[in-house]
């Protein structure tokens, strides 16, 4: 329902340089070092916590905390436990005082991830909290002041869902002090190299090896995918793969899931000629790229002629490398 501990450090969201990155940086810049209540709001695994997360950073509040609420899990029933909290005696099961996590996060941030998702017999109560920054947890006598900076998170455009009648004006108006938008990985997809080499780097490091890099082949597999969920599923992709490539070596198509011939395939999720032809284009990017493009031994490595390799490789939409080989580390 919510977490008390204070989130790590910005991960991989925020690497990169293309434009919609750079005026995401530029806001958050501009907004940090303020208390103004910041709305974010993004899709699914765009990073919209982690900019949370630096925005308290980079703000005056850094090291006071930061507390995290699941909005999803504020039903009316629990509303006032959860954040205010209560005295003893409130319930037969609670002999003690509780803190609530709006007092948990006096003089610090106090962040509703996943407001979209907030009860409508919340909302209304959570609108007044916003107005008034009074705590008063059940049993008490009477409410006190809290010092705390507001930000929340939203997966959809919460305007759209005031107008649809889903959502409070009243309580979207109180979030929307300004508004950050996360781009989607599709609207930023230059960025996936930096994006790759960040998460090489954190996960070989977790797991205690060094990634030579990743290979062009394997690269273009990542840039031809379209990635639903965004940086959440590009983070899962790299896990497994570096959890399958040797230390000391390059990740190479066949580690990543997208287009390992072991996966298994959900039944209607991908059909069997794409899944098919997807199995077949990382054997033959794979060989192309440790070969160097050199299609003569490319062919020779998985056992076709030359013409039938350079036919495949016209039918598959395959293209070398604009960039130098040399640039990703490739192997002699």
């Amino acid at each position: 329902m919510a977490n008390r501990e204070a989130q790590g450090s910005v991960g991989g969201d925020l690497v990169g340089s293309s434009p919609a990155v750079r005026e995401l940086l530029h806001q958050i810049e501009e907004v940090a070092p303020t208390d103004v209540t910041v709305l974010i709001e993004g899709e699914p695994g765009s990073g919209k916590s982690s900019v949370a997360q630096t925005l308290h950073r980079l703000g005056r509040r850094a090291g006071r905390p930061f507390v995290r609420v699941e909005a999803a899990g504020l039903a009316e029933e629990f509303f006032d436990s959860e954040l205010f909290g209560y005295m003893p005696g409130v319930f037969p099961e609670a002999p003690e005082v509780r803190e609530g996590l709006a007092g948990v996060a006096d003089g610090g941030t106090l962040f509703f991830d996943g407001v979209d998702r907030l009860p409508g017999d919340s909302q209304g109560k959570l609108a007044r909290f916003l107005d008034s920054r009074l705590v008063q947890p059940l049993g008490a006598a009477h409410p006190r002041p809290i010092d705390v900076r507001i930000l929340a998170t939203s997966r959809v455009d919460l305007r759209s869902e005031v107008r649809a009648g889903r959502f409070r004006s009243d309580l979207y108006y109180r979030l929307r002090g300004f508004l950050l938008r996360v781009p989607s990985l599709r609207d930023r997809r230059e960025d996936l190299p930096a994006l790759v080499d960040h998460l090489l780097s954190r996960y070989g490091t977790r797991s205690g090896k060094e990634i030579a890099g990743i290979s062009p082949a394997a690269l273009e597999v990542l840039l031809a995918h379209p990635f639903e969920n965004n940086l959440r599923e590009l983070e899962s992709e790299i896990e497994q793969a570096v959890a399958r490539t040797p230390s000391g070596e390059m990740l190479l198509p066949g580690s990543l899931p997208l287009t390992a011939s072991s996966g298994q395939v959900g039944a209607g999720e991908v059909h069997l000629r794409q899944y098919r032809r997807e199995q077949e284009r990382g054997m033959v990017l794979e060989a192309l790229d440790v070969t160097h493009w050199n299609v003569s031994a490319a062919a020779r490595h998985l056992g076709l002629s030359r013409v039938g390799l350079s036919k495949k490789i016209k039918a598959l939409g395959l293209r070398r490398p604009s960039f130098p080989l040399g640039r990703r580390r490739m192997p002699l």
